[in-house]
């Protein structure tokens, strides 16, 4: 994921900044095959923020910063659709209104056995936050910096289409036809998320022991309980689906260190412990998150006064936990029931320019 950011000096005690980068963002795919396609095969959600700022140097102890954030959000959820189920259901109420006979409902139910088609959500929204920030130098090696980004709040507005198989007979076909219908469970048209991303708040400590060796450390939190359920509606108001999610707010704890070998070169060093939003009775496989305890190393080398490169690698490691899943209906959405682990590497890179 790219980023850039630009900073201009405007007199001794003013500055302007241009920040781009993706605050938040997910892509899971699984295989077409795999158990749980019908409650997630591609996520796919991006967001891009723009975040132009003033920086005001009030004193040589004191810094204060704002900022405001325009984000751009696209998102894309496709999971398998089970025709079979629908199929079924259908025929079991023809039966029940004595408009088909049991045997020949048993017969469409077997010659249609393993129907399955395709539901894709696309939808984008642009919204509007802030920022805010501080920074205090307690002393010529001790600083504390404080920094806040406000929720942005979505209405994202898009298309549901639902791609049908063929039914195998005449009952089955009518069934498939009377689910696609306008205005049925199974009918493409426009759709609509309200999504409110999190505030988020962090403080951090940094204290410079001598020259070379230097302590850094953080807490962050996030109020991911603004997301307490995934709901895709229709213009009339009518769920598609709806996803409980019943996230809590959380805390990420961050501790590293700095050492100037010389001139040219730092090494850095750190660990963290970030924890997941996500409890385990709503866990899904859209995001079937974890704990994670970060381990990163890197360094800096300056090969000029006006040019600094960066390099960085962290590996993740994760709990497993269980998944249990059924989107409140098993025989549509079917029964994923196991648990889930996953490790993480990140590679990073950064050039600075000073001019």
């Amino acid at each position: 994921m790219p980023a850039a950011y630009f900073v201009l000096p405007v007199g001794d005690s003013f500055a302007f900044g241009i920040g781009v980068n993706a605050p938040f963002g997910l892509k899971l795919v699984y295989d077409d095959d795999w158990i749980g396609r019908f409650q997630g095969l591609h996520n796919e959600i991006k967001t891009l923020n723009f975040n132009p700022s003033l920086a005001w140097r009030i004193n040589d102890r004191i810094s204060i910063g704002a900022g405001i954030d325009y984000q751009r959000l696209d998102a894309e959820l496709t999971n398998d659709v089970n025709y079979s189920a629908v199929i079924a259901q259908g025929v079991q109420q023809l039966v029940l209104a004595g408009q088909l006979p049991p045997a020949t409902g048993n017969a469409v139910i077997a010659a249609n056995a393993q129907q399955s088609g395709r539901a894709r959500v696309r939808g984008d929204d642009d919204a509007w936050g802030f920022n805010v920030g501080a920074l205090f130098e307690l002393s010529d090696n001790t600083r504390i910096g404080f920094s806040f980004r406000s929720t942005v709040d979505y209405t994202v507005e898009g298309t549901i289409d639902f791609a049908a198989p063929a039914g195998r007979d005449p009952v089955s076909s009518a069934i498939i036809a009377a689910a696609s219908a306008p205005g049925a469970p199974l009918s493409s048209g426009p759709v609509k998320v309200d999504l409110e991303l999190p505030d988020t708040a962090t403080l951090s400590l940094q204290h410079r022991f001598n020259e070379k060796f230097a302590v850094l450390a953080d807490v962050a939190w996030t109020e991911w309980s603004s997301i307490p359920e995934l709901r895709i509606e229709r213009d009339s108001g009518t769920p598609v689906s709806v996803t409980p999610e019943q996230w809590h707010d959380t805390w990420r704890y961050a501790l590293g260190g700095t050492y100037a070998l010389n001139e040219r070169i730092t090494l850095r060093a750190g660990v963290a412990f970030d924890e997941t939003p996500v409890p385990d009775e709503t866990r899904t496989p859209r995001l079937p998150d974890t704990d994670r305890t970060w381990l990163a190393i890197g360094a800096r080398w300056q090969p000029s006064p006006a040019l600094l490169m960066d390099f960085g690698y962290a590996h993740l490691f994760s709990d497993t936990v269980p998944l249990d899943q059924d989107a409140g209906n098993a025989a549509a959405s079917a029964l994923v029931n196991g648990d889930q682990h996953s490790d993480i590497d990140i590679v990073s890179a950064q050039i600075v320019y000073r001019f």
